[in-house]
């Protein structure tokens, strides 16, 4: 690949990095105003509104200017809505001004390969492109959820509020997901690729560079941790057929030793039950194969939001 195509990669993953970034500001923002609540998840609508107002133009301005030109400049909108926001704007609409330059900047990214590159690289650096996009969007939805506001990985929408419940009692809220046993040690390895929550990470946080990014085509960075050593407590949102939905609980232990290094926040847990039964309990509640993880054992508070919420609640152990 050409120097210059490593450049558009960086500009590329800071941009959508930034993004997220912002995002993060915003919601603060919205939330030193006294906002109310409904106003958070407008600030993604008014981002992503000029993808859809703008995908009939966007491409033909592209295509009209030298991509290298276009791409300075919507990222110099991007910085004027940055800017809108400090001098005093609301969120919403500096937040938009934003979206609006990362639509027009969308085309011009991948326009700018042919630039650089002979076809025969092209299906490779759109592989670099949704790496590095997909590694600020980990990087960044960590960052939101670290800081209360949980992002749904693989659209698993039932698992945020199972995060969100464990954020407001302070215990974490982290997006999980068991992929393996060890039957030797009678554990249960647990873990994604994000989000994760940063406040219940045993050591530091690592960035980890990834040359197969989880088994697909393209690179990547990742967020790599592991659950404090200790108790734990999972919790899965599952349906009720007569309330709609119930509250899966289990009590265990984040115990230390060696797992994978895949920019993953993967740990080792120990359950009452044993491995081979925790699983059997587990799953024989229906709970989508996502779970969220919280420091502490905080099963009988959980059992107290459900009664709150007028739910069922059904705890493993």
């Amino acid at each position: 690949m050409k120097p210059g195509f490593y450049t558009i990669m960086a500009a590329q993953f800071f941009s959508s990095l930034a993004d997220n970034a912002l995002l993060v500001a915003a919601i603060a923002m919205l939330a030193i105003m006294n906002s109310p609540d409904w106003l958070s998840p407008m600030l993604k609508l008014f981002f992503t509104i000029s993808y859809v107002v703008l995908a009939p133009f966007v491409g033909a301005f592209s295509d009209a200017l030298p991509k290298g030109r276009v791409m300075f400049m919507t990222n110099t909108i991007k910085v004027v809505g940055c800017l809108t926001m400090l001098a005093g704007a609301h969120p919403l609409i500096a937040y938009g001004i934003v979206g609006f330059g990362a639509a027009a900047y969308s085309p011009a990214k991948y326009g700018i390969l042919t630039e650089l590159l002979p076809p025969e690289r092209l299906v490779a650096a759109n592989s670099w492109i949704e790496g590095t996009t997909v590694s600020s969007i980990i990087l960044g939805t960590s960052m939101l959820t670290g800081r209360g506001v949980p992002v749904a990985g693989e659209y698993e929408v039932k698992n945020v509020i199972a995060m969100k419940i464990m954020d407001l009692l302070g215990i974490g809220g982290s997006f999980t997901e068991y992929y393996a046993m060890d039957f030797a040690q009678d554990l249960v390895l647990m873990g994604h690729d994000g989000p994760g929550h940063m406040s219940i990470a045993q050591d530091r946080i690592k960035v980890r560079p990834l040359v197969v990014y989880h088994g697909k085509v393209g690179a990547g960075l990742s967020v790599e941790m592991s659950v404090k050593h200790g108790p734990i407590t999972l919790l899965s949102v599952i349906e009720d057929k007569e309330r709609g939905f119930a509250l899966l609980i289990a009590e265990g232990e984040s115990v230390p030793g060696a797992i994978l290094e895949i920019g993953n926040t993967n740990s080792r847990y120990r359950f009452p039950l044993g491995a081979r039964k925790f699983v059997e309990a587990w799953n024989s509640n229906g709970p989508a194969h996502h779970c969220a993880i919280g420091v502490g054992h905080a099963a009988a508070q959980i059992e107290k939001v459900a009664g709150l919420l007028g739910l069922r609640s059904v705890r493993v152990c």
